[in-house]
């Protein structure tokens, strides 16, 4: 696990704020909730997907996206959301 991508969420942040990797097969990242929320969702909005993670845990999210600039971040739940909770996922072609 500790060779993998890993995104840590914090109370008012998500770290790293930028991921730049090479396309071409599917990539898995371990998310780690740090924060003092009881939860966090990451998501990737424009790939339609997400994770839920509590308080505290970590898990793996696996993606697949062609090359491109996506988003991810805090996704609104609960009544919650914090705008400064997000990164950028850059791929590049190979």
């Amino acid at each position: 696990m500790e060779k993998l991508p890993t995104i840590v969420m914090k109370p008012d942040s998500v770290e790293p704020a930028s991921i730049e990797v090479q396309a071409g097969e599917p990539l898995v990242f371990h998310i780690k909730n740090q924060s003092k929320n009881k939860c966090h969702i990451l998501q990737f909005p424009e790939l339609s997907e997400s994770v839920h993670m509590e308080q505290g845990r970590s898990g793996l999210l696996i993606i697949d996206p062609v090359p491109g600039t996506y988003t991810y971040g805090c996704k609104p739940h609960h009544g919650y959301m914090n705008e400064n909770i997000k990164g950028t996922l850059i791929l590049k072609p190979k």
